[in-house]
């Protein structure tokens, strides 16, 4: 809500849940279609959701008054647009974590994982060689710093951390063949 809304300018929950109960199958269909637009590449990413769970998500944000639907805002426009920026946020949130082995961590293949994972970074650092500043990151995120604590301590600024982030990322990719994304575990990825 802004600062200067008042209740009145937005929905009550009577109103809501009158829109919500007038919409038809095909609605619903139409809403999880674009959850489904929104969730693409998300699958086996931290903070991924069924496409389900994101309109779910949004009703409930919206009733709880986290996501205030202003009046003449139509039920599509509102719940897209809810649905749009939780998306936004959890493929923001994915694409802070790095990949470094093909292996997912499992309680049965743990210690492989690991191993996998430490010759990716020798392999990594091998590729980097002529990036110092990537190098410097890759050294911060295998010692799991802080990001904001990384950037102190190394002097850089936030563009310079995140750009370097990229070219490791990407680097991680071309030499496991995919998206440097996965879970997050300390043994087969880095988390920032």
């Amino acid at each position: 809500m802004i600062a200067n809304e008042t209740p009145s300018q937005c929905y009550g929950d009577d109103e809501i849940f009158a829109a919500l109960a007038a919409l038809s199958q095909e609605d619903f269909d139409r809403m999880l279609r674009f959850a489904r637009s929104r969730l693409v590449g998300h699958v086996s990413r931290p903070g991924y959701v069924e496409v389900e769970d994101l309109f779910v998500d949004a009703v409930v944000r919206t009733m709880m008054r986290k996501r205030h639907w202003a009046r003449g805002v139509g039920v599509f426009n509102h719940f897209f647009a809810v649905m749009r920026s939780m998306g936004h946020q959890r493929f923001k949130q994915a694409n802070r974590f790095t990949q470094l082995g093909e292996f997912p961590v499992t309680p049965q293949n743990q210690n492989l994982s690991a191993l996998d994972a430490r010759t990716t970074v020798a392999r990594l650092k091998e590729q980097l060689r002529s990036d110092a500043v990537a190098l410097t990151v890759l050294g911060s995120m295998t010692d799991e710093v802080n990001p904001r604590c990384a950037q102190a301590t190394l002097g850089i600024n936030a563009d310079v951390y995140w750009a370097a982030r990229k070219r490791i990322r990407r680097a991680a990719e071309r030499l496991t063949g995919g998206p440097a994304s996965g879970p997050r575990a300390s043994a087969n990825g880095l988390r920032g």
